[in-house]
């Protein structure tokens, strides 16, 4: 719901699709693969936003090139659900960039967080380096971001 709001996301669907990037979200994938996905969990998640936002990692984890989470500050399921995603696209690699927005954020620093993100994937996907995560990562996903239109 962040991600439609433009004022209060910063416009961050918009700096994505002006540097030419495939967005989806959540909301572009059939909800049946959603379910089916969100059922590989170990455990059932109890938000229904929550299965939608961990079933769509789980099947997109092959067909994007990095994840973006737009996470409202002090919301309890996002926390929650945000950190098991977390966890999610460290098993598989998968980049990730949270943001964390509040009535505190600047653009700028959403601006730059944004284009750092973008070119570090365009780096790695013309890198032969080991991209294996190092430290810990903070979060996961409200849209999802990949290169390639895929």
């Amino acid at each position: 719901y962040i991600l439609y709001d433009r004022q209060v996301s910063m416009g961050v669907l918009d700096k994505l699709l002006q540097s030419n990037c495939h967005v989806i979200t959540p909301e572009q994938i059939d909800k049946d693969v959603i379910w089916e996905h969100s059922s590989r969990l170990p455990k059932r998640m109890f938000w229904t936003s929550g299965r939608r936002i961990l079933g769509s990692t789980d099947y997109l984890k092959n067909h994007v090139d990095g994840l973006i989470s737009l996470v409202a500050f002090g919301c309890g399921t996002d926390s929650l659900t945000t950190e098991l995603v977390e966890r999610h696209c460290r098993r598989n690699q998968i980049p990730h960039l949270l943001l964390s927005l509040d009535e505190h954020t600047g653009e700028a620093g959403i601006t730059t967080r944004v284009e750092a993100f973008i070119d570090m994937l365009e780096r790695r996907m013309i890198s032969a380096i080991d991209h294996t995560p190092h430290g810990e990562l903070l979060y996961c996903p409200r849209s999802t971001l990949t290169r390639d239109g895929t």
